[in-house]
């Protein structure tokens, strides 16, 4: 659970990122790649798609930690009340054990 949400919350870095700042993501991994960066420069249309898909990637970022610490929780609640039930199981096993037979 914890690698999970880690990974979520480092794609939702990335989101963010493309989000806020295209044209800095574009510098920072594919800027080097030219000799004119200027002229290799991605479109405004190009920036304003990048910063949909982040969008839309933080929203799914956010909804899938959300769902995984939902899930670890609700596990966690079920596998308390299952506990809960054994130990009443064995108390009463032990407890009948006790009673002198007539």
């Amino acid at each position: 659970m914890v690698l999970a949400v880690l990974a979520l919350a480092l794609c939702l870095f990335f989101a963010l990122w493309y989000a806020i700042s295209p044209q800095h993501v574009w510098r920072t991994f594919y800027a080097w790649r030219y000799r004119d960066r200027d002229a290799n420069e991605p479109s405004e249309t190009t920036y304003f798609l990048q910063r949909i898909g982040g969008i839309v990637g933080s929203i799914f970022a956010i909804i899938g930690i959300i769902v995984i610490i939902t899930l670890a929780l609700d596990g966690q609640a079920k596998e308390y009340e299952r506990r809960k039930q054994l130990e009443g199981q064995q108390l009463q096993v032990h407890t009948v054990g006790h009673f002198p037979e007539a």
